[in-house]
């Protein structure tokens, strides 16, 4: 004799009455015509829409300051794209991505190599994704420059969403992509990748989200001598808030172990900044006389 088809209990429903399904229907399937649930990706399209005027005003605005480099590019003889991809800094960020930093013949002790004064994560980024994508090194790094552009862009949007509203967040994006540098955002820099990170660990800072905080200023010292202020700024904000809580172990900062990592982080990153200081001038001043040649 067959075994019958197992039934589950109904649940009740609000006001006490036993909600019974349909017969032939599933109670934990939805039914045909209903709106289907939202996935993951739900709210990160709620929020790029909420993000869109202000995006779409950083855009226009770095389009205008592009016209603007155009000209003056053609006025001087130059072509866009090297201007852009293969220019100043940029040339060192793609020797540290093709070489590294021992390319140099030099004596580590008493003349470091100038590429030491380029943080590493930039040229990381670029000899990872161009191992994976079509084109030059060059134009990975610039279109990388570029994605981070729009990501800082909506970073900075969303802190001033958090703390004062729509508008200010849509109008500090735009004065972002305006300001006297921004040229350099869309250039083979690291500013659009340094300020992405940071902006968005402010953010993570303004909504308790500790970790993420963390490991996004980790990155953010990893791409500039300044992320030792974003160091400060969020080990302060973890203290107080921990000391908001009045909890005996607060969720940040959790351990003395952490603590340590913390410190030999900031460590590292000061060194780096205070040991190159010398040969990030000479730097600059040998890529200022190679362009002025």
């Amino acid at each position: 004799m067959p075994s019958q088809p197992t039934r589950r209990r109904p649940a009740p429903g609000a006001d006490g009455a036993v909600l019974v399904a349909p017969a032939g229907t599933d109670p934990e399937r939805p039914p045909a015509g209903a709106a289907p649930r939202p996935g993951r990706a739900a709210p990160v399209r709620a929020a790029l829409r909420h993000a869109a005027p202000a995006l779409l005003g950083y855009l226009a605005v770095r389009l205008l300051g592009l016209v603007v480099l155009a000209q003056w590019a053609h006025v001087q003889g130059h072509g866009v794209w090297p201007v852009l991809a293969r220019s100043w800094d940029s040339n060192w960020y793609l020797d540290v991505a093709d070489h590294g930093y021992t390319h140099e013949h030099r004596d580590r002790l008493t003349d470091p190599p100038r590429s030491l004064a380029f943080f590493p994560l930039y040229p990381a980024l670029v000899k990872a994704f161009a191992a994976v994508t079509p084109g030059s090194r060059a134009s990975v790094g610039l279109v990388l420059a570029v994605l981070c552009s729009f990501a800082a862009a909506w970073g900075v949007f969303a802190v001033g969403d958090r703390l004062r509203g729509r508008r200010t967040g849509t109008l500090l994006a735009v004065l972002w992509g305006a300001t006297p540098v921004a040229v350099v955002q869309w250039m083979g820099y690291t500013e659009s990748l340094f300020t992405a990170l940071t902006a968005w660990a402010l953010y993570a800072v303004l909504t308790g989200r500790w970790a993420w905080a963390a490991g996004l200023t980790v990155a953010a010292g990893l791409t500039r001598p300044t992320g030792i202020a974003l160091v400060a700024a969020v080990s302060v904000a973890g203290l107080l808030a921990a000391r908001r809580r009045g909890a005996p172990r607060p969720c940040w900062p959790p351990s003395r172990r952490r603590w340590a990592g913390w410190r030999t982080w900031a460590g590292w990153a000061y060194g780096w900044a205070a040991g190159t200081a010398t040969s990030r001038c000479s730097g600059c001043g040998a890529t200022s006389g190679t362009a002025a040649g």
